[in-house]
């Protein structure tokens, strides 16, 4: 096996704010790149919901995958209160369609606030062509989680 390499994402760290992301659903006041949400750097993105029915998804400029390879998603949560966020990664088909299983990672239910490191490993399926990172809200749940320094790297 050879070193992993990485896959650039653009803004991967919210410096330039909502750059290289599309806020999907929810309020832009819901959805926040202040230096108070920052892991390292100048800024980092706050999810704040206050909707116990609705939600709020920040979704990635999906990015270029191998078919066959494994890939590993990284980034770093510090829940302020509540449990409301996830990440979700998705691999797409050639017509940027969601390939199932949909894999899902994110705070525990009962995480303390701080900083804490997720990955996501998982093989790109035979029909895959990209890959898409969603920050998504639930639906039932309220509060603030903050994001920051997402690193996908290819490891075969």
């Amino acid at each position: 096996m050879s070193a992993a390499e990485q896959v650039p994402l653009k803004n991967p760290g919210f410096e330039q704010g909502l750059d290289g992301w599309t806020l999907d659903k929810g309020l832009e006041t819901e959805a926040t790149f202040i230096k108070e949400a920052a892991h390292t750097g100048e800024a980092g993105f706050r999810q704040a919901d206050q909707s116990a029915t609705e939600y709020v998804r920040l979704i990635a400029q999906n990015v270029r995958v191998k078919a066959g390879k494994t890939y590993r998603l990284r980034f770093f949560s510090n829940q302020q209160s509540g449990h409301s966020a996830n990440v979700h990664f998705w691999f797409l088909d050639s017509y940027e369609e969601a390939i199932e299983p949909r894999l899902i990672n994110g705070p525990p239910q009962e995480q303390a606030p701080g900083w804490f490191a997720y990955e996501i490993v998982a093989k790109a399926p035979d029909n895959a062509e990209f890959a898409e990172i969603h920050i998504q809200s639930n639906r039932v749940g309220v509060g603030v989680v903050d994001f920051d320094d997402f690193e996908l790297e290819q490891l075969d």
